[in-house]
């Protein structure tokens, strides 16, 4: 009947998801996301997807309605020594350039110095003499008027208007155009100048979007949120940037100090510098920090030059990435899944999974640091280490030939014989926009046949298949293809059985990448194998932070009780990206009654999430975030307040709406719960988590024929959510279709195999059916994937006896 079902759906995501506070998706229809696709500086124009739910609710942000509504209790302050020390300023390029003239003038002509200029005669390249382009039905027009630059555009009301161009963003291969407005955003037009030369298919306006229509109710409309520069792109295009969002004016009042990225964007506040170079009286005068070692020069390139979010403002040279920002990891949608680059991700990403980052290769190695341009041409950037005779600090380098026929199978001065074409594949964003993958990977197109990812072979060779691609390389080579770690964290997407223990096995190898062995971890949650969990209570103790990241967001099916003695410690972490996810992750215990000294790093930990939430707090996805935060603590009407003020900046943010009606239903206003999904359906029909969240409403009212309808719609519109395909078999299941439940759990198991929810229903539908050899298949199914599991043991005897 309708209660059983209900009860027997919140039973199992109780049991199955470790905690419901953080429970994604699941049968009572609460979503927590991450801010973690969205707060990512995107250069201005990236695509945003709002399908970006992650199962562990960080690196999002805060909120307005902190001013209002309580925090977690302030912990006590330490007492420390007072230091003394010079408080470092920024002085300005302008200071450089006397006692650094050659550095001054490669930097003059960098893209880095052109990254956003004042809109004048001398930095504009598009062409304004009253030209015009037309898209989505909009005729827009680009003209000058009394020495200034405008475009004819629809604006946030969808109405055409005349907008000044106050300032020019990027100079090739393409340039877009910034508006300023008097609440204090600059927001990116669409219609962008495509700058390469008209052989190339340039000298053109041309729309980012070209595939959409996008309108004035879209959030990647030129006036939405998502082309806003102050949030997605000032951090990387000027320097010294400070948001300056103040949440309840919902207005701006960004600085900085350079509207490029200038001398001090790189090298740190310069005063100290600057004060001691005049003295006379120096050895060598103070930066903030050196940039000749590794790790420090890359996470400098790194803070922009990557797929991340922001956890804090102030990044200065010698910092570690992590303090500042949440870097993405190999996620589905932003990597495929042997780690080439699939959205726009950048680049260190990818370099941290090459041999090239193992083994100390720096960017400065291959680009000039002040013009950004490669230090030689063509296969002469990659020789000058690859060669019969390597340079002596890559000891571990093959003394080999490489840039001839022998090693590239092409004839000399093709496009096959260039190295970028077969070790960093490219890709073009922003249309006209071709970026390198810089992992420096093996051309692998046996990976294409068996994991559906590109190879750089068939990128050229496009009239020919992976297969024969495959069968030349070898061919050519001795060795077969050695094992890949793509195809273990491919497994772990599809969910398969196997993939716990293998998951498992590739984060506990210390001699792959950390962001790989992070990402393995984190393919974990959900997971409820000895292993898996053996694996992540083992890597909160790893050295390599993002291991340690990696963890504590695959850790979804151990609950935070269970884990507080192994990975409390994660609270006071070194790294502020891992405080974090661990802040999110035990703030349940808050209210669960821990010792004075327990809750002093939570609290603090949580405290700090606070601080880092409220620099996003002009993101739904933020408020939403602090909503699932305040309901782990036990502060409902801080929650509500939070998801309100979401809806306030998009009324559609569907997250916020299921949460919102969840919290409703939570503190028994179920009336309010209804009308509210029953109002954001009839706007976002398509809405599949407000589907899933009004068919269980309907089911507490008793309605189980509409019930069963809004499920099976939640599961269609979500294909990818094996919990909603779930729920709507338990649902028909309970209505006394048990036929149809075990068809629907049969096709989802296709599409999800080894999911232990679906192996558990087809386990106990079949058994109650009659049809115990079957239930007993599905058993050992499930008890393949929990060996250690005594229950299930039991039932796999007593299924065995049945059948005999």
């Amino acid at each position: 009947m309708p209660g059983s079902f209900f009860t027997h759906a919140i039973d199992r995501c109780v049991d199955y998801h470790g905690r419901v506070e953080f429970c994604l998706q699941c049968s009572h229809g609460l979503i927590l996301i991450s801010l973690q696709p969205a707060v990512e500086t995107l250069a201005g124009a990236h695509r945003v997807l709002t399908a970006c739910f992650v199962a562990l609710p960080l690196a999002a942000v805060l909120v307005a309605c902190t001013n209002d509504a309580p925090a977690p209790e302030e912990p006590p302050q330490e007492t420390a020594a007072a230091v003394t020390e010079q408080v470092l300023e920024y002085v300005g390029s302008d200071a450089c350039t006397a006692c650094h003239a050659k550095q001054a003038a490669e930097w003059d002509e960098s893209q880095h110095f052109l990254a956003m200029q004042p809109a004048t005669e001398a930095t504009v390249t598009g062409d304004f003499n009253d030209a015009a382009f037309s898209y989505a039905g909009v005729e827009h027009r680009m003209f000058v008027e009394e020495g200034g630059y405008f475009m004819r555009a629809d604006g946030a009301d969808g109405e055409p208007a005349d907008f000044a161009i106050t300032h020019t963003f990027g100079v090739d291969p393409l340039q877009q155009y910034l508006v300023s407005f008097d609440d204090g955003r600059r927001q990116a037009l669409s219609v962008s100048w495509d700058v390469r030369p008209a052989a190339q298919g340039g000298q053109r306006w041309f729309h980012l979007y070209p595939d959409e229509e996008l309108t004035h109710t879209d959030s990647l409309h030129w006036t939405g949120r998502n082309q806003n520069w102050n949030y997605m792109c000032a951090d990387c295009h000027s320097t010294n940037f400070e948001k300056g969002y103040d949440a309840s004016t919902q207005s701006y009042d960004s600085t900085w100090s350079e509207i490029s990225v200038g001398c001090e964007a790189c090298h740190g506040p310069g005063s100290a510098h600057v004060e001691e170079a005049l003295s006379g009286a120096y050895s060598k005068p103070r930066l903030t920090a050196s940039l000749e070692g590794q790790k420090a020069q890359i996470e400098i390139c790194a803070r922009c030059h990557s797929r991340r979010g922001i956890l804090a403002e102030g990044f200065e040279p010698g910092t570690d990435f992590l303090e500042h920002y949440r870097l993405s990891l190999l996620d589905e949608g932003l990597y495929h899944a042997d780690g080439q680059v699939l959205d726009e991700v950048y680049v260190y990403g990818s370099f941290l999974q090459s041999k090239m980052y193992q083994r100390g290769v720096r960017c400065t190695d291959c680009h000039n640091p002040h013009t950004a341009t490669l230090e030689a041409s063509d296969n002469a950037t990659c020789t000058r280490c690859h060669q019969e005779n390597p340079p002596p600090q890559f000891p571990t380098l093959a003394a080999k030939v490489y840039d001839s026929p022998e090693h590239h199978f092409h004839e000399a001065d093709t496009d096959g014989a260039q190295c970028v074409n077969c070790h960093m594949p490219s890709k073009y964003y922003m249309v006209v926009d071709e970026r390198h993958d810089h992992s420096f990977r093996i051309p692998r197109p046996d990976l294409t046949q068996t994991l559906g990812v590109p190879n750089a072979c068939n990128a050229c060779h496009t009239d020919k298949d992976a297969a024969w691609a495959a069968a030349e390389i070898a061919a050519r080579t001795e060795a077969p293809p050695a094992p890949h770690y793509g195809e273990v964290l491919a497994a772990g997407r599809l969910r398969d059985p196997s993939a716990p223990d293998q998951l498992a096995a590739l984060a506990a190898d210390t001699t792959r990448p950390p962001i790989v062995r992070g990402t393995a971890l984190s393919l974990l949650a959900g997971a409820t194998t000895q292993s898996s969990a053996t694996a992540l209570l083992r890597a909160v103790r790893d050295d390599e932070a993002l291991v340690r990241f990696g963890a504590l967001a695959g850790m979804a099916a151990i609950e935070p009780a269970q884990a507080w003695q192994m990975a409390r410690h994660l609270l006071s972490d070194p790294v502020r990206a891992v405080r974090l996810e661990a802040a999110a992750y035990f703030a349940p215990l808050l209210r669960q009654g821990l010792s004075e000294a327990d809750r002093a790093p939570l609290t603090a930990a949580l405290r700090e999430y606070i601080e880092a939430q409220q620099l996003n707090a002009d993101r739904p996805e933020a408020l939403t975030n602090l909503g699932g935060v305040y309901v782990a603590v036990g502060e409902p009407a801080s929650a509500e307040t939070a998801y309100r003020q979401a809806l306030v900046l998009d009324a559609g943010w569907v997250p916020a709406l299921v949460n919102l009606a969840d919290l409703y239903r939570g503190v028994g206003r179920d009336g309010e719960a209804a009308a509210l999904l029953q109002e954001s359906i009839a706007r976002l029909p398509d809405a599949g988590d407000l589907r899933h969240a009004y068919g269980l409403t309907l089911v507490r009212q008793g309605r189980e024929d509409a019930a069963l309808a809004e499920l099976a719609a939640a599961s269609r519109l979500s294909p990818g959510n094996a919990r909603y395909l779930y729920v709507h078999a338990v649902a028909l299941n309970s209505s006394g279709r048990d036929a149809d439940a075990v068809t629907v759990l049969e096709d989802g198991l296709e599409r999800f195999p080894g999911d232990p929810e679906l192996l558990l229903a087809l386990t106990t539908f079949q058994r109650d059916r009659g049809n115990v050899a079957e239930a007993l298949n599905y058993a050992r199914q499930l008890a393949a994937l929990r060996p250690g599991d005594p229950e299930l043991a039991r039932l796999v005897q007593e299924l065995e006896r049945a059948v005999r």
